[in-house]
């Protein structure tokens, strides 16, 4: 079974610095089970485009390169909790962060 990486596509609005906040907090949690980056939209707007991001924050979930879930908006702790729960997944390689 593969890992699963968290993608944060993030923008400079607190919202997003929130999310990034929790989903650090989440793969802490998890013992480095998952890793996590994130992308500045402002930056990337190519690679938002790729995935379909038109709303900051938006959290991918993927595994093997494709995505497996979204999550529009800042979600709570346990809200990711219960997906990377579902998806399950293998320990990740060490995160990276992508600005």
């Amino acid at each position: 079974m593969a890992s699963l990486t968290l993608v944060l596509f993030r923008d400079g609005r607190s919202a997003s610095a929130d999310a990034g906040a929790i989903l650090r907090d989440v793969v802490h949690s998890h013992a480095g089970h998952y890793s996590f980056t994130e992308v500045d939209v402002e930056l990337r707007p190519r690679l938002a485009e790729r995935y379909h991001v038109t709303t900051t924050p938006t959290i991918l979930l993927m595994k093997n390169g494709d995505v497996v879930d979204r999550i529009v908006g800042t979600p709570n702790g346990s809200l990711v909790h219960d997906l990377l729960d579902a998806r399950g997944g293998q320990p990740a390689a060490d995160a990276a962060t992508e600005s």
